[in-house]
């Protein structure tokens, strides 16, 4: 669904599902272990990207965080902010095309962003690699051009699934083997625009979506890159516009909505019980950010009915309980990104009715 739909049907069918990669190094996430143990992010500041923008896409690799694309009320963006965490300071590059509702994955020093919506509504298959490292680009492309899709890596492994393809929803994955740069294709059990995605252990989640006009799916479809096999599971019920995020064994989708209603729900699996539990973020919303840092798990910003939203759920895995911090500025469609210890929540739209959107970084510590 092309950005002038997705304006018009807010509230209801929303835009590009953001998801997040909980550290710049190879974490404990990757074998479902104890991660570090916080008990509380504190705000250092805020910063600012380059271009004030919405619909972005973020990524940590190497001390770098990155956050590329995006669009305002007027133009799409192939502008990438590169924050180096250990030098608190900014560079930028750019994308080999303007383009939002891309998604990304990583591996070792490489990040790559996959798919997106190009000027004039039109779908892409180019996938931008960036080497934090050397600081240079190479490129891959998708078996198929699809915006609104999933991304999410683990090992040596990047996936890019659903999204809207050329025909509609898709139910297409591309999997990257990076060690060996192959590419492979499965197939989604449900064909579906929006889906969230993360990983955790040898397992990559691919969870919920939109199935057609307000048809939602409940369906989590779990990838073994070890085995080569997929199971299948469910969400406590069907939503789209979810983000998703891992700590230690345990994988989060959380908002979200379907047709009129708008969604607190936190649907959490334990890779090592296999078992599903559900806790509730502060308030129902919807185009909101998550990240993790450790043992946190944040998820910030939204909208409701009301308007923009300033809250940052904050839960800890440790202990089971939620407390929450504030951004600098409410906004909903923002970018959240961890790197070590460090949390940026970036950009965003302040406002529904006159599209404004935000250059504001606001940079958080977990601690």
């Amino acid at each position: 669904m092309k950005k002038i739909a997705v304006y018009f049907l807010f509230l209801l069918a929303g835009s590009w599902l953001l998801i997040v990669f909980p550290s710049c190094k190879k974490s404990s996430n990757d074998s479902g272990s104890s991660v570090i143990s916080y008990s509380k992010i504190t705000y250092l500041g805020t910063t600012n990207l380059s271009v004030a923008r919405t619909l972005m896409v973020g990524a940590s690799a190497g001390n770098k965080i990155v956050f590329a694309g995006g669009y305002n009320t007027t133009s799409d963006f192939n502008t990438v902010d590169i924050y180096d965490v250990a030098t608190g300071t900014w560079t930028a590059s750019q994308l080999s095309e303007s383009k939002y509702g891309l998604s990304a994955g990583t591996y070792d020093n490489l990040i790559y962003f996959g798919g997106g919506w190009t000027p004039g509504g039109v779908v892409s298959k180019v996938v931008d690699i960036y080497n934090t490292k050397s600081q240079s680009w190479t490129s891959s492309l998708l078996s198929q051009p699809r915006g609104d899709l999933a991304g999410t890596s683990i090992g040596q492994y990047v996936m890019f699934a659903g999204g809207w393809g050329l025909g509609g929803e898709s139910n297409v994955v591309d999997i990257l083997n990076a060690g060996t740069e192959t590419w492979t294709t499965g197939f989604l059990s449900e064909a579906r625009e929006y889906p969230a995605a993360t990983s955790c252990g040898t397992k990559m989640f691919i969870a919920g979506g939109e199935t057609g006009v307000s048809i939602y799916s409940d369906a989590v479809d779990i990838f073994d890159y070890q085995t080569g096999l997929w199971t299948y599971d469910h969400l406590s019920f069907g939503r789209g516009q979810m983000v998703a995020a891992t700590s230690g064994s345990k994988v989060f989708f959380a908002g979200g909505h379907n047709n009129d209603s708008l969604f607190s729900r936190v649907d959490i699996y334990d890779i090592n019980t296999k078992n599903w539990a559900v806790t509730f973020l502060s308030k129902a919303r919807n185009y909101i950010t998550a990240a993790s840092a450790g043992n946190l798990v944040i998820f910030a910003g939204g909208l409701t009915p009301a308007g923009s939203v300033g809250t940052i759920d904050v839960y800890n895995v440790s202990t089971g309980k939620w407390t929450t911090a504030s951004l600098s500025i409410p906004r909903f469609e923002l970018t959240a990104v961890a790197c070590g210890n460090k949390i940026l929540i970036a950009g965003g739209t302040t406002n529904i009715s006159t599209g404004a959107v935000s250059a504001a970084v606001d940079v958080f510590q977990a601690e």
